[in-house]
């Protein structure tokens, strides 16, 4: 008797955990694939090339803040997966390269080296920081940030609004310059065409 009081104490005990274990089963979604991402084609849109937004910055240490209508396009020739670029994105179109302070780490996943990038300049400021022009948010220039003439842009909501990925592409291969090349753009700072641009440096020796 004892043993069958056992058995059925046993079996209403696996029936009440079963009863619990239904009722309190988590609500699971079923597996959705990720979206595949959606490339903006805004070639329509583009208003400027790199080289006449850059134009738009006519006087030393006075930043301009883009007022008109004015879209770019450029190709990412610039990666942070190795550290040597900081939260900037640069990007170059036959005309020449931008330095974009988009206020982001780990960009590397996000914009591709040779990925086209649309950018919409109204509402940014384009200014200098150690002879390169640089587009970003203004600037407040008192204390510690006298030196900076434009902000990073490291408000998602301003990024989505003026940052748009396009298609990927092959990616831009260095200009060949020689030393004597490199030591001149520098003396011409920003006016020389090679400022910023992606370069491979032929018969460079360390001494």
């Amino acid at each position: 008797m004892k043993k069958s009081l056992f058995v059925i104490a046993a079996l209403a005990a696996l029936v009440s955990c079963q009863s619990l274990i239904e009722e309190w089963q988590p609500v699971v979604s079923p597996a959705t694939e990720p979206e595949e991402e959606v490339f903006a084609d805004y070639d329509s849109r583009v208003t400027h090339t790199i080289a006449e937004l850059k134009a738009l910055y006519t006087t030393s240490k006075t930043p301009v803040k883009i007022e008109d209508n004015v879209w770019i396009k450029g190709q990412v020739v610039s990666t942070d997966r190795t550290g040597n670029v900081y939260r900037e994105l640069y990007i170059q179109d036959a005309t020449g390269v931008l330095d974009v302070k988009v206020g982001r780490s780990s960009m590397y996943s996000d914009y591709h080296l040779g990925q086209w990038i649309y950018i919409y300049c109204t509402g940014l400021t384009l200014g200098e920081y150690d002879g390169t022009l640089q587009l970003g948010v203004k600037s407040d220039t008192s204390g510690p940030n006298a030196d900076y003439e434009v902000a990073y842009i490291d408000v998602q909501f301003l990024i989505d609004a003026h940052i748009f990925k396009g298609k990927m592409d092959s990616r831009i291969l260095p200009i060949e310059v020689t030393p004597e090349q490199i030591k001149a753009a520098v003396t011409q700072g920003r006016q020389s065409p090679l400022w910023g641009r992606y370069v491979y440096v032929k018969d460079l020796t360390y001494g």
